[in-house]
C-alpha cells in the first residue's frame, strides 16, 4: 500500500512537472534563495609583501550565514520570449583550514555579486522556461592578509558601486544558462523551481581600508552550479 502511495505521488510530480506552461505576456518580478556548489579553483594573490598561491581552494557559499545569498529578476515577456534584469547575491568563503599562514581569513560576501541581462524562452512544449545571461561582476572583498584586514564597511551593491570608496568594484565577466519550473499558487503567484550554471572571471583589487589605495589583487573565476526556490509575481500587459 505504502509502494503504491509513493508511486502515485511520483507519477502525480512527474505529471505536473509536465504541464505545458501557458502562453506569456508582460511583467514579472521574482525573489530567490537558494544555494550554489562552486568548483575548487587555484587562487593566485599578489600583494605587495609577497605573493601566494592557494591550491584547489574549496569555494564555499554559507547561503544562510549573513549577508544571506538571494536572487531578485525583473523581466518582460512578449509572447514566448522575455528580455531580464538579474541580480544573484553569490559569495565565496575560502574556510581557514585551507589558508595558508599569510592569510587569516578570506571572503567575497558582501557579494561576488552576479549581473546579467537574460534572454528567456518560454518552452511551452516541454513545460519549462530556459534562459541565457551575460553579465558583470561586483565584488566586495574581505581578505585580512599579514596581519591586516582589507575591507570597508559597503551598504549595497547597486547604490554603492558608483562610489570608488565604498568597498564595490566592478571585478569582471560572468555568463549563465538556466532552467526554470513554474507552478501556478493563486491567480498572478508561481513558486518556482531552478537550476543554473554560471561562470565568472574576477580580478579584484585588495585595497588599504585606511586610504583606499591598492596593495595588491587576486584573480578569482567561479564556476558554479546554483539551486533556487522562488515566488514570482506576474504583472500581465
Amino acid at each position: 500500500m505504502v509502494l503504491r502511495l509513493k508511486r502515485f505521488i511520483l507519477l502525480g510530480f512527474v505529471a505536473v512537472a509536465m504541464m505545458p506552461l501557458s502562453a506569456k505576456e508582460g511583467w514579472e518580478v521574482s525573489f530567490h534563495t537558494g544555494t550554489s556548489i562552486s568548483r575548487d579553483e587555484t587562487l593566485n594573490i599578489y600583494h605587495d609583501l609577497g605573493d601566494i598561491t592557494i591550491r584547489d581552494a574549496k569555494l564555499n557559499t554559507k547561503p544562510f550565514t549573513t549577508p544571506y545569498y538571494y536572487g531578485l529578476r525583473v523581466g518582460r515577456w512578449n509572447g514566448d520570449t522575455a528580455w531580464e534584469f538579474e541580480h544573484i547575491h553569490q559569495k565565496v568563503y575560502v574556510d581557514s583550514a585551507d589558508l595558508p599562514p599569510q592569510i587569516e581569513n578570506f571572503e567575497i560576501t558582501d557579494g561576488y555579486n552576479l549581473f546579467y541581462l537574460n534572454h528567456a524562452w518560454n518552452l511551452e512544449e516541454y513545460g519549462i522556461i530556459a534562459r541565457a545571461g551575460l553579465g558583470l561582476v561586483v565584488a566586495h572583498p574581505d581578505i585580512t592578509a599579514y596581519g591586516t584586514r582589507y575591507h570597508r564597511v559597503g551598504g549595497g551593491a547597486i547604490p554603492l558601486v558608483w562610489q570608488t570608496d565604498s568597498g564595490y568594484q566592478w571585478a569582471g565577466t560572468s555568463i549563465q544558462a538556466a532552467v526554470e519550473k513554474e507552478f501556478q499558487l493563486y491567480e498572478s503567484w508561481y513558486l518556482s523551481l531552478e537550476g543554473k550554471a554560471t561562470h565568472s572571471s574576477a580580478d579584484i583589487d585588495i585595497k588599504n581600508p585606511s586610504d583606499n589605495q591598492k596593495v595588491g589583487s587576486v584573480y578569482l573565476p567561479n564556476t558554479a552550479l546554483h539551486f533556487q526556490i522562488g515566488i514570482t509575481y506576474h504583472f500581465g500587459e
